[in-house]
């Protein structure tokens, strides 16, 4: 610590110059000697030690080692006697013998103690320069391969750049340095750039770099909600043919003041504007009719536009159909920075701990190379899309919304509560509306193209739509055919049935549904439709045009196709029933013989009958063991 020594003749600072101090008056006040060798006398208040340490060095004796510490009292222990007197030279020169230290290391320790007391006794460390022994073209060469091989996205070993480095030096005949030197001019880089170099900025930054939380800080529910997707780590099967299809996808919608869900769709489609439009519409409609519909017991009291959506930026986020939909509900969409998760971290974190409660679950995946030698999904797997997603509504609204959350110290749903209704510590905030239309809501989140109507309806991808509403927008709704034969009119489609849109009446903001002109091709995805369109373009050459005609019949090729394959699926399942063992023969031959024996409906006659047949049978054939009877008598009674 900085220290002011008043002692007679020591040296200190007043106004930026060195002076001499020469004695103290009082208790306020010093005389001190000028460089012109004036006394002039101060305030002890404006004297200050020469050299003031910084706080590093005034705390360094806190933590420094025992051996260092024991070092520093045995040199106060030296100079103690000699502290605030005028040392006699008779004095020094028998403290110098004594402890056999110079005088001018003795004057050098009670000058250091004057000025920083017992840290200023502490083994100074040098801090010369370390210069390489190591030839200047030994050194270039060595770092010439650590930037070719080893800071490369190959990641070569030391080993391997150990060995490219010997080579060059034997063809030039100089000494090659040793393992130790590469490993310290790779640690001399630091571990950051190495990383950095090696792995690419993005693995540097979420290892070493400063994690922060989300920026938005929620004051009430529904004041900012996460978006996000996910894909799950467990395998579905088909609900026809009972085949594993793939992993399927998690749209979430997270409260970010109460954690609460307030939204999600699960879907095999690749994550796009339909599943982030049906995920956002299930947050904002109410979840009575969702809930009755999969059959769950319990209370989601979630419904209304959240004020702020907080996205990553992919391109379904920033997209014109979901930009459109917010600014039409009043939603205002920000986005996180690029490639930084941790500003998401609240929804991160809910699909991590759902993963880990989905790892226990049939057909899950597992990280573990081991247990997949053993363990096979496909053939565990038993949940189809519509049980999975009961599964999730299950797990969201009768656990994690009713358990207690380690950061809130409360549920989530108890948590939203108090943010809606208030407590005597928060005033609460108004209900959200609730949105009766749940068509209207969910097509105003889906995709949409605009388009002219024609004569013959409106064509959208290379099928024709058509319905008696439109006819009165054919020429538009009094304008003339010259005003109205460029205007264009909204078209919402659901990619999950194609077979129709949804048209934007401009006059009453309601949706009308537009049919297929022919319908034979029934209802199909537009998973279905770029199939089929894949197929039709192979047979075309690149100077026909793909019709309508051609894309339907394709279509109905896929259908039937599709069918025949559930119908063998069916009968496979028939065919690979189990066959009775012989046990299991015999027993139901005992019980069916007994039961034919006891009918009531036999008379007397009839049985005494039954009994003489046996008993001839028994006289002609001899008995022989069960194991032995001939099997194909056997299977008339499974006939």
């Amino acid at each position: 610590m900085a220290v002011v020594s008043l002692t007679p003749g020591t040296t200190c600072k007043y106004k930026g110059q060195v002076v001499k101090l020469n004695r103290v008056l009082n208790l306020q006040e010093v005389l001190i000697e000028l460089p012109t060798e004036q006394l002039v006398r101060v305030c002890i208040a404006d004297v200050c030690p020469i050299d003031a340490p910084s706080g590093a060095e005034c705390d360094a004796y806190q933590f420094v080692k025992e051996a260092d510490r024991n070092i520093a009292l045995k040199r106060f222990a030296i100079i103690q006697p000699l502290l605030g007197i005028r040392i006699p030279a008779h004095v020094l020169t028998d403290t110098v013998q004594r402890h056999n230290v110079s005088t001018a290391t003795l004057r050098r320790w009670i000058h250091a103690y004057h000025q920083s007391g017992l840290p200023g006794l502490l083994r100074q460390k040098g801090k010369r320069e370390k210069k390489s022994r190591l030839a200047v073209r030994a050194e270039q060469i060595l770092q010439e391969c650590l930037q070719k091989y080893y800071y490369t996205e190959q990641q070569a070993s030391v080993t391997y750049t150990l060995e490219q480095i010997k080579l060059r030096c034997a063809l030039e005949g100089i000494i090659a340095p040793s393992m130790p030197t590469v490993h310290r001019r790779i640690k001399a880089l630091g571990r950051k750039l190495s990383i950095q170099r090696r792995l690419g900025r993005q693995t540097a930054r979420e290892q070493l770099g400063h994690i922060r939380q989300n920026t938005l800080e929620a004051n009430y529910p529904l004041h900012v909600v996460e978006l996000d997707h996910s894909l799950l780590n467990i395998l579905l099967i088909d609900e026809d043919t009972g085949r594993s299809l793939c992993r399927p996808w998690l749209t979430l919608a997270l409260d970010v003041y109460s954690r609460m869900v307030v939204g999600f769709h699960l879907g095999f489609e690749t994550p796009g504007s339909c599943g982030t439009g049906l995920c956002l519409a299930h947050a904002l409609l109410p979840k009575e009719t969702w809930l009755a519909g999969h059959d769950i017991d319990g209370a989601w009291p979630c419904w209304g536009t959240m004020q702020i959506l907080y996205t990553d930026n992919a391109k379904e986020f920033r997209g014109s159909v979901l930009a459109r939909a917010c600014e039409q509900y009043g939603i205002q969409l920000q986005f996180r920075p690029p490639r930084q998760p941790n500003y998401g971290g609240h929804i991160e974190r809910l699909f991590k701990t759902l993963k880990w409660r989905i790892r226990h679950l049939p057909g899950a995946y597992f990280k573990s190379k081991n247990k997949s030698k053993v363990y096979r999904p496909s053939k565990c797997a038993i949940f189809t899309l519509t049980d999975f997603q009961r599964w999730i509504g299950t797990y969201i609204v009768c656990l994690y919304h009713q358990r207690i959350h380690s950061e809130l110290r409360q549920s989530p749903l108890d948590c939203y509560r108090q943010g809606m209704l208030g407590n005597r510590d928060h005033p609460g905030c108004p209900i959200p509306n609730r949105l009766a239309n749940e068509l209207q809501v969910k097509l105003d989140f889906m995709p949409y193209v605009e388009r002219t109507i024609q004569r013959y309806g409106v064509r959208i991808g290379h099928l024709e739509y058509y319905d008696p509403v439109l006819s009165s927008y054919i020429y538009g709704v009094g304008e003339t055919p010259v005003n109205a034969a460029g205007r264009k009119y909204v078209f919402r489609l659901d990619p999950r049935n194609v077979s129709c849109v949804y048209f934007l009446d401009p006059n009453t903001r309601e949706y009308h549904k537009i049919p297929l002109a022919d319908m034979a091709s029934g209802d199909f995805s537009v998973y279905t439709k770029r199939e089929a369109l894949r197929r039709v373009k192979d047979k075309l050459s690149t100077a026909e045009r793909v019709s309508g005609n051609l894309l339907l019949k394709e279509i109905q090729a896929i259908h039937t196709q599709e069918l025949q394959v559930q119908q063998r699926a069916q009968g496979r399942k028939a065919s690979t029933k189990k066959p009775m063992t012989l046990s299991q023969r015999r027993h139901r031959q005992e019980v069916r013989a007994k039961n034919d024996a006891t009918t009531p409906s036999e008379t007397p006659e009839e049985a005494v009958g039954v009994v003489t047949n046996i008993a001839v049978l028994n006289k002609e054939n001899t008995i022989r063991p069960f194991e032995k009877i001939d099997d194909g008598a056997s299977e008339l009674f499974y006939c």
